[in-house]
């Protein structure tokens, strides 16, 4: 082998972990996004609570409306920096959040139903498990500009 030339396998090795790098540092992104999303439900459900006098299952409504808007944007702009038409974007993720809400339903009433564990340890797992399934679709089928 010369000196000067790098292995094919070796090649191989560091694009695949470029690539693992590339979609780590993606899923980081989407979980602060998810976060941030979250932080918007929440404040609008405070202020409309506290502050409009508002009640509680309407203010949350309208923050869960406003937390997907924000996840929205900020999923196509800065995670995924998508170029996905909105038109055929925004109904994918219409469709992955409320299959995300139906693998939160289903998890958590299964931990609950079969573990005597505390409701919010339950809602952690559930959490992880939609975490995963909503930044797969995310990055495969919802932001995707070619599919």
């Amino acid at each position: 082998m010369e000196p000067d030339r790098v292995p094919r396998q070796s090649v191989e090795m560091s694009r695949s972990g470029a690539r693992l790098l590339f979609i780590v540092r993606e899923f980081i992104a989407f979980a602060g996004v998810g976060a941030i999303a979250t932080a918007s439900h929440y404040a609008v459900l405070v202020v409309a609570v506290q502050l409009a006098g508002v009640d509680a299952l309407s203010a949350s409504t309208v923050g869960v409306l406003v937390g997907a808007i924000v996840g929205y944007v900020l999923n196509y702009t800065v995670t995924f920096k998508s170029d996905a038409v909105h038109a055929r974007a925004i109904p994918r993720y219409a469709v992955a959040v409320l299959i995300g809400a139906g693998v939160n339903y289903l998890t958590l009433s299964a931990i609950l139903r079969h573990f005597d564990v505390h409701y919010l340890i339950a809602q952690v797992v559930a959490t992880a498990i939609v975490l995963s399934w909503n930044f797969a679709v995310a990055r495969v089928w919802v932001y995707r500009s070619r599919c």
